[in-house]
């Protein structure tokens, strides 16, 4: 993985202070802040923040096609369709590339505008080094899907966007915590979901995950719910895309247990 940065691309690993979050997005500014810490730098994976200049082009090439002018609520699929498909310079790949090293990524979406958007764009998992391009095409295009302008209350003008692209863990089991309970507001109380596999099957509520609820000032477990994850989502071994496998009974009936720092 390429450190420092490169033309509009920024190395979330260096220890370098983030450019302004507007340039590439909170997710990514949040990552190089941790990694300004010795501590904390250990536990982020290798990665790079794509900033909004370097879609600025991609954008460019949007916003002056016949699909654009011509974009409704009815036809946001053509938009989308066009986004994906356009040219690319070739600078743009030798960039990607050479950032890339021999790693796998995953791409997911960055922030728009001061807005999360979280949730609304596209994310792309277990994508191989070849393909890295091609997988934040997947995510550019998004911009310009309906929810996004029904989100963002803009209408039909595209709002900014910048990505982040990680090296892809591949964990056997995976979860999400929330530092507050979701359930009853209680700060004191941290819920965690958790599943076997990646935890994108958690995330988009696939499966049924088991649910931890602590007690976050006395470190003890307070409920226990085991959900039925009959399924569990892996990168695919053969390399670029994921795969979904049946869990069998016995596996989908035991705990599984993520360790969370309290």
């Amino acid at each position: 993985m390429t450190e420092g940065k490169i033309d509009n691309l920024y190395s979330l690993n260096d220890g370098q202070e983030p450019p302004p979050t507007q340039w590439i997005g909170g997710k990514a500014a949040g990552l190089m802040n941790l990694c300004t810490t010795e501590q904390l730098k250990r536990h982020v994976p290798r990665g790079f923040a794509v900033s909004e200049a370097f879609f600025q082009t991609w954008m460019n090439e949007v916003l002056a096609s016949n699909e654009y002018k011509a974009a409704t609520d009815q036809n946001s699929g053509v938009l989308s369709t066009k986004a994906e498909t356009g040219h690319s310079s070739e600078s743009d790949a030798q960039q990607l590339a050479r950032s890339g090293g021999g790693c796998a990524f995953v791409c997911t979406r960055g922030g728009c505008d001061g807005a999360s958007f979280a949730g609304v764009f596209v994310t792309k998992l277990g994508v191989s080094v070849d393909h890295v391009e091609l997988a934040l095409r997947g995510c550019f295009a998004s911009v310009f899907d309906q929810k996004v302008s029904q989100y963002g209350h803009t209408g039909w003008h595209p709002t900014n966007f910048s990505a982040v692209v990680m090296e892809m863990v591949e964990p056997s089991k995976a979860g999400v915590a929330f530092s507050a309970n979701p359930l009853n507001s209680d700060l004191d109380e941290m819920v965690v979901n958790s599943s076997w596999g990646l935890g994108e099957s958690v995330v988009d509520g696939s499966i049924m995950a088991d649910r931890f609820i602590w007690d976050k000032l006395g470190s003890v477990v307070l409920e226990t719910k085991i959900g039925n994850k009959e399924r569990e989502r892996r990168v695919c071994p053969s390399g670029g895309g994921v795969e979904e496998l049946q869990v069998s009974e016995q596996r989908a009936g035991q705990g599984v247990y993520v360790l969370v720092g309290l």
